[in-house]
Order: C-alpha cells, then structure tokens, then sequence
C-alpha cells in the first residue's frame, strides 16, 4: 500500500462519523472564532472529502488536524480526537502551539529529539480485542473486500477454530502490513461492533 498521508488521515476519520456527529462538527467548524475562519457556505451540505478539502485550503494540513482535534473535543469524541492525533503522527504531522494559532506562518515548532511514537489503537486494545471479538468474519469480508487481506489469507484466518485464534492469526498479517491495514480494521470495527468499540474508548478514557 502507498504511505498514508495527512490528509487521508483527516478523510478517514471524518468519513467514519456518523451522519449526526459529522454535522456536528461541521456546525462547530463555522461557528470558531479564531481567525482563519472557515465560511458555512464553503461546508454546509458538503461531504467529508470536501470539507477536509477546505480545511487545508484553509489552515494548511498540519494545521487543519489541529482544528479537527479541537472540533473533535469540542463535540466529545475525544477517542476519534486521539485516533487522529496518532495517525497523523505517523504521517509527519506535528502539533503546533494551539489552535490559535491556526494559518500562521511558518514551520511547526521542531520537537527536541521528538516523543516516542504513539500506539496504534488497535496495538493498544489487541488484547481485549483478541479476548472480546466474537464475530470476526464480518470484518473479515471488509477486509477481503478491500484488498487488505488477500483470498489466501482470508481463508487461513477463517480456518482457525475459534474467534481468539482467527484475531491472532489476522494480526500476524496486519502487523506485516503496517499502519494503513490497521486503519482499515479500526474503521470495520466501528461499522461492525460499535459496542464494543465505545468500550475500548471508554476504558482508553478511564486509564489516563
């Protein structure tokens, strides 16, 4: 797979919101008052491509996943807030001072030897992941479908016997694929087991 960039980090994590919430975010994005300001006649109705779209016109990318963590905290979804935060990292996005500071010019501050690289969330939950996904084979079919896992590998994980053993063969392929195969999987996830998905961020919450 080609390396993931900044502005698809953005697409996925807007894309994944519900219809509701990414209004909500959108209603958040026109009303902020720091300058530059995003007009409601450049967003309102739009998708979510084109509003990322907008948004780095806007802010330039780095900049606009700091607006988008912000809205994202803004409107409580603090686990889609961090998942942006660590998937962008891996991209070369770096935080800048605040969100005022939003089209300013010039580069990010550097970071001085930078912090260690962030967890995926789904490195992060693989054990509970292991011990509590229970139906694996529709996110298995996601998978398959777009092109994550290949029929081979699709058929070996559905030979394992029980749910535990197909997440930890399944996860012996995305470790070899890397962050993007991840990213699929967490977006299959949130699709398929929203339960157990708002769990795993509520406990996220709970140990900080």
């Amino acid at each position: 797979m080609p390396p993931k960039s900044i502005r698809k980090c953005l697409d996925g994590i807007l894309g994944s919101l519900s219809k509701e919430n990414f209004d909500k975010f959108v209603h958040e994005l026109v009303q902020r008052q720091q300058e530059p300001r995003v007009l409601r006649n450049r967003v309102e109705g739009e998708r979510y491509w084109q509003v990322v779209e907008v948004m780095i016109q806007t802010f330039t990318e780095n900049t606009a996943v700091d607006v988008a963590m912000e809205l994202l905290e803004e409107i409580d979804l603090s686990c889609e807030a961090e998942e942006l935060g660590k998937s962008a990292r891996s991209c070369g996005y770096k935080p800048t001072s605040g969100p005022s500071d939003a089209g300013a010019a010039g580069p990010p501050p550097a970071a001085a030897g930078g912090p260690p690289p962030e967890r995926h969330f789904v490195d992060t939950h693989r054990t509970a992941l292991i011990q509590d996904l229970s139906l694996v084979d529709p996110i298995l079919d996601v998978l398959r479908g777009e092109g994550v896992i290949n029929p081979e590998m699709y058929s070996n994980i559905r030979a394992e016997r029980t749910p535990q053993n197909k997440m930890r063969k399944l996860f012996e392929y995305l470790d070899a694929m890397g962050e993007e195969g991840k990213d699929v999987f967490l977006s299959a996830l949130k699709d398929q087991q929203p339960f157990l998905y708002n769990k795993l961020c509520s406990s996220a919450q709970v140990s900080k």
